[in-house]
């Protein structure tokens, strides 16, 4: 069975969630993003401990936030320090563009030709052609278009067109109720990142609701995720200020393209759809099928897979299809209902209903009481596997 995490929410989310209207001040402040960056920076995992006990306190000026700092039971150096207030100061998002224009009453914002803004706390910095930004009291909406461009640390996101918005009591003509934020990348959009690369024609990400979607131009021109599970694990104890795990030889890595994911992580679930294909490694698992669902538990570790629509997975040693195929992380058992097929280098199953073993020298389960399996002995032929039939 795939023992992997999904990593869609935290590398979407990489930068995306720190990239909204910035409300700047002179003051300072601590979040848990500013200690991922200071750890980034190379400050010591000691002194980040101890900074959590000043997570959330916001401080007026430089020298209420030092004295704070000496009270820590490690006080920092004075280039951690600087650091430090580097990283806490609550400046504003800083933009310069060959054009300008304004509207005090409609609370709006319009820079043209070579954009380029920069939010110094969070080491976020972005470029495009056209930057319209609108704030009123309950509502904020950013749109950038003309190669969108966003990068912070080692992560990047690009797009033809960026969409923002922000309402504190829903969107009235969308009859949405509640508060809402949404976030749109258009036109080839683009993130990469350590922990892997995402592709689309269109993202749209739900902040508030964790909901996710991603969508190719077509089934021949689909969305595309490549994760790296080993650097999803060390980004998520880097990011909670643990000892990073050791890297190993065989690193896991899962690559998902279907011409639209849709991820909730509320209930945990990410559907793909329209000629999926799902690739799993070091196991070299390759799934094949018109519909996905995968679900996954609080930690995020894969407890299914439901797979349907001509369905066709291969394994070293083995190759299956079937209508519909479903794989569970607790009994690790795969089960396959309609025009069933399995073939090895040493048989041939045929049956509505076969369940087999997750692991391939375990063979076959049992078949269905109401529909037997038919099994074909390869006594003659000793490397059948090239005989095999091909998922593609």
């Amino acid at each position: 069975m795939m023992r992997f995490r999904i990593g869609l929410l935290s590398l979407i989310f990489c930068c995306l969630t720190n990239f909204v209207w910035a409300q700047g001040s002179n003051a300072y402040e601590l979040s848990s993003n500013t200690l991922i960056h200071l750890r980034q920076a190379g400050l010591p995992l000691e002194i980040l401990r101890d900074l959590r006990s000043l997570v959330g306190i916001r401080f007026d000026t430089k020298e209420d936030l030092r004295a704070a700092l000496q009270k820590l039971p490690r006080s920092p150096t004075t280039e951690a320090l600087e650091q430090i207030e580097q990283f806490a100061e609550m400046r504003r998002l800083q933009l310069q563009a060959q054009e300008f224009s304004g509207d005090q009453k409609k609370g709006e914002l319009v820079f043209r030709g070579e954009v380029q803004g920069e939010l110094p706390r969070e080491q976020l910095r972005f470029r495009s052609e056209l930057l319209n930004l609108v704030r009123q009291e309950k509502y904020e909406k950013m749109r950038s278009e003309g190669s969108v461009e966003v990068e912070q640390w080692d992560r990047t996101l690009q797009a033809g067109f960026l969409f923002y918005e922000r309402a504190e009591e829903g969107f009235a003509n969308e009859d949405v109720r509640g508060p809402v934020q949404i976030l749109r990348f258009n036109e080839e959009f683009r993130a990469s990142a350590k922990q892997g690369k995402i592709s689309g024609n269109l993202m749209q990400a739900d902040l508030l609701r964790q909901q996710v979607l991603l969508q190719g131009r077509s089934e021949a021109e689909p969305a595309r995720m490549e994760l790296d599970l080993d650097e999803i694990r060390r980004q998520q104890a880097f990011n909670s200020l643990e000892e990073l795990p050791p890297t190993s030889d065989s690193p896991e890595t899962v690559t998902l393209q279907a011409a639209q994911a849709t991820l909730n992580n509320q209930v945990r679930r990410l559907l793909l759809e329209g000629a999926v294909e799902l690739f799993k490694s070091p196991e070299q698992l390759r799934i094949y099928g018109g519909r996905v669902q995968v679900e996954f538990d609080a930690t995020q570790q894969i407890q299914t897979v439901y797979a349907e629509r001509a369905v066709c997975f291969e394994q070293p040693g083995r190759v299956a299809r079937a209508d519909s195929v479903r794989m569970e992380q607790a009994t690790q058992l795969i089960l396959l209902e309609g025009n069933a097929q399995v073939q090895t280098d040493q048989y041939n199953l045929q049956g509505e209903s076969i369940k087999l073993y997750t692991d391939v020298s375990q063979g076959v389960a049992q078949g269905d009481d109401n529909s037997p399996i038919r099994v074909t002995i390869l006594m003659d032929q000793p490397n059948s596997a090239s005989n095999a039939f091909r998922c593609r």
